[in-house]
């Protein structure tokens, strides 16, 4: 995950302590996976089918990743999204490849949507094993749902398991593949070429480059991206401009096109992979974000992007699905960490995606359309685990991973990105034990030597809240390209090395690539080389079963390569189970008191096109019901609010420079401003793009959480700052519930039609 607070130690302890005193107890999360039904027959052709759903849950919840420096959110500056791409190949085999902008995929998480997904009596075809879910690893979404006591414990500034998040999560995940499912259609697909430039320069960094130079393979990887440019401006933090180098810096993608009935040729969907920390905003946010990624797709599914993406011809795309790759070690070139930077990074990274789309529709596809294959397991356990497997270049390290889990001190001092103060005090990377143990060379922060005897204080909180134990992997295979799922964070050069072994294990001429998901399927923790590992930065103290942790994936990995030409029999009926930590429920109210300013902690997102900060852009703000996690769908259980900017006296969206004002994109922020025992006040902060004619008048449209709708008085951005609020404390009555109940529309956010778990 990112940087770590300076007082998580004190956490750390506290926590582990209090959960001693009280007992290991707490909320198990489990349920029953049936074996699949298989198909008995295909179409005879591809099938593809795409869709999304809005996954924005209600202010109040902490934000995951940043630990005690994160935040409570008030509200949302880009909606998280969850998007499926469904495959079936000509003799009816199903592949499902789900994204999310959440910060991990854990791995129970990922079992309850198998579980949902199972009884749909439409869906019995589809198992676990052929289910690709993954996260973006934003770390402006929520925390709180993880099926891992150590994150629901550290992740966040508060800690708990929201079990109505988890269904929330679980419930929408479930359907937005059905949706996809639904959609299917005869399709083709275009994958770009490899022997085409898809590398993006001055784009990446490996912020531990001094761990990726221990590999013996280090300095030919860096030679063969010589084509990459040197990083500018090296300082303290990366002070060797080679940095930039150490990554992978492919932009890999497969396009899927409808082939059959009107609309041929149309992009049905396109999954996008790149290997990188997509977190540019910083700790201080207090919104959902999906940050990097969802901004990119926020450009490419609306046409927004210039370039090659603007290009005459080029096609509409409808759904964009991200995956993240093997970037345990790599983070983008930000600086500014602001709205602005980010809108020019998604754009880039758009451009890139884009131009590739481009030369793969110029070359068409194969002739006949690709089968899919896959193999999965889960591996379990991850400590004491031994095997025999000599593909690993640092042939002098034990083959077998640690009897228990354990963090390094240099885990708190934070990532090169991301210093806390404990890095000040002594907890820095590189810091390492004086004798070799079941960990290596790891020195637990929590040793003290006294009287003779060794107490190691941090491995009570590993032991009272434990990290994952298992770790699913799968290998999946779409014609000529390769899915290898990662559930972790595995460094650029680990990565690397799964790459090599799912290759020559499948041992096919014609495989024209192997594509790494990171965060695929569950979610573990860091995964580095023996070699970083012995290092003690930031990522191998983050890997908590020992050196050998990643080379035993690798090596089952490549056990599941070698097998994937044969059949996958339906694995047998299971039934799994998670301990997660005490029950805790957030609420709106739990995003504290209101602000004194509306903006309050967005400074880094309510920004001029210059990223400084601005106090005056144009802000409305309205009553409205308090929102809840429903149990269902998109369709009911509404979380946020609809908002639009119209030209005064219209009642269309206004757009600008193509992108409609709306806050479903990329111009619009929208907050809690204050709440009652049993109202809210929302407010909507347009921030202006420079290319809108400042003379003309506008006003806010609201479509409310509880129905019904609101709209503001005209205004001019020329006649200086627009401020409309009623009072908020206390809040007043609602008012009636508008046009939309009026004409029988008024949506219940309360109720939904959802087929329960089997």
């Amino acid at each position: 995950m990112g940087q770590r607070h300076p007082t998580l130690a004190v956490r750390f302890v506290s926590s582990s302590l209090l959960a001693l005193a009280l007992g290991c107890g707490g909320v198990t999360v489990g349920g029953h996976i049936p074996a699949r039904t298989p198909l008995t027959s295909g179409t005879g052709s591809l099938q593809a089918g795409a869709a999304r759903v809005d996954l924005t849950p209600i202010p109040g919840i902490p934000l995951g990743g940043y630990s005690i420096a994160g935040k409570i959110s008030r509200g949302f500056w880009t909606r998280l999204w969850a998007r499926a791409i469904y495959l079936e190949d000509a003799a009816g085999e199903p592949l499902v490849l789900l994204s999310s902008n959440l910060m991990i995929m854990p791995n129970g998480l990922a079992d309850r949507i198998a579980q949902l997904v199972q009884a749909d009596p439409a869906l019995k075809h589809i198992g676990r094993e052929n289910l690709l879910i993954a996260a973006t690893e934003t770390h402006q979404s929520p925390g709180n749902f993880f099926t891992s006591r150590l994150y629901n414990a550290y992740s966040s500034p508060r800690t708990g398991f929201h079990n109505e998040l988890f269904d929330f999560l679980a419930t929408r995940l479930s359907w937005v593949v059905k949706q996809a499912y639904l959609a299917r259609e005869d399709a083709k697909l275009l994958a770009n070429d490899p022997a085409v430039d898809a590398r993006l320069s001055l784009f990446f960094r490996n912020r531990s480059f001094g761990a990726f130079q221990l590999n013996p393979e280090a300095d030919k990887y860096v030679s063969d991206n010589a084509a990459l440019a040197l990083c500018p401006d090296p300082d303290d933090a990366f002070p060797d401009p080679r940095a930039c180098r150490a990554v992978h810096a492919d932009v890999e993608f497969l396009h899927f096109v409808k082939t059959s009935g009107a609309g041929a040729g149309d992009t049905i969907g396109v999954a996008v992979f790149v290997a990188t920390h997509s977190t540019v905003l910083n700790a201080d946010t207090e919104l959902y974000s999906g940050d990097l990624f969802e901004a990119t797709t926020t450009r490419l599914e609306r046409g927004l992007a210039g370039g090659a993406c603007a290009a005459p011809g080029f096609p509409a795309l409808p759904v964009v699905a991200i995956f993240n790759g093997a970037q345990g070690d790599v983070t983008t070139l930000w600086s500014q960490r602001n709205r602005v930077e980010l809108i020019g990074m998604a754009d880039k990274l758009a451009d890139k995606v884009c131009s590739g789309i481009a030369s793969a529709v110029q070359q068409g596809s194969a002739a006949s359309p690709p089968g899919i294959a896959f193999q999965y397991q889960v591996v379990e356990p991850l400590a004491g685990r031994s095997f025999a497997d000599g593909s690993d270049r640092a042939s002098g390290y034990p083959r077998h991973t640690s009897s228990d889990a354990l963090a390094g001190a240099p885990e708190l001092g934070g990532a090169e990105d991301g210093r806390t103060l404990l890095y000040e005090m002594g907890l820095q990377e590189g810091l390492r034990d004086f004798a070799r143990h079941d960990h290596g060379i790891k020195l637990p922060p929590g040793r003290i030597e006294a009287l003779g005897t060794t107490i190691n204080l941090s491995r009570l909180p590993m032991e009272m809240d434990p990290p994952p134990k298992r770790a699913p992997i799968g290998v999946y295979r779409i014609g000529n390209v390769a899915l290898a799922a990662l559930p972790g964070e595995f460094t650029t050069m680990m990565g690397e090395r799964v790459r090599k072994q799912v290759t020559a294990k499948i041992a096919d001429p014609l495989l024209e690539r192997v594509i790494l998901v990171g965060f695929g399927n569950g979610h573990v923790s860091y995964f580095t080389t023996p070699e970083e590992y012995d290092a003690q930065s930031y990522e191998g103290a983050s890997n908590y079963y020992g050196a050998a942790a990643a080379p035993l994936l690798n090596h089952e990995l490549g056990v599941l390569a070698a097998q994937l030409p044969n059949a996958s029999s339906p694995p047998a009926p299971r039934d799994y189970a998670y301990e997660v930590g005490q029950e805790r429920r957030f609420e709106v109210r739990d995003a504290w008191a209101p602000p004194y300013w509306v903006d309050d902690g967005l400074s880094n997102i309510v920004s001029n096109s210059d990223g400084s900060p601005v106090r005056s852009y144009p802000t409305f703000c309205w009553i409205d019901s308090i929102p809840r996690l429903g149990p269902g769908g998109p369709a009911c259980g509404r979380t946020v609010p609809d908002v639009s900017i119209r030209k005064f006296g219209t009642t269309f969206t206004r757009v600008v420079n193509g992108a409609a004002q709306d806050n479903h994109g990329l111009d619009l922020v929208t907050v809690m401003a204050g709440v009652s025992s049993t109202q809210m006040e929302w407010c909507a902060i347009w921030m202006i793009p420079d290319a809108e004619d400042q003379a003309l008048s506008f006003q806010f449209f609201v479509e409310k959480v509880g129905g019904g709708v609101r709209a503001s008085i005209g205004f001019t951005p020329a006649s200086g700052p627009f401020l409309h609020r009623p009072a908020a404390s206390p809040l007043p009555p609602d008012e009636p519930g508008g046009l939309l109940c009026m004409l029988g529309l008024c949506p219940d956010p309360t109720t939904c039609s959802v087929p329960p778990p089997s």
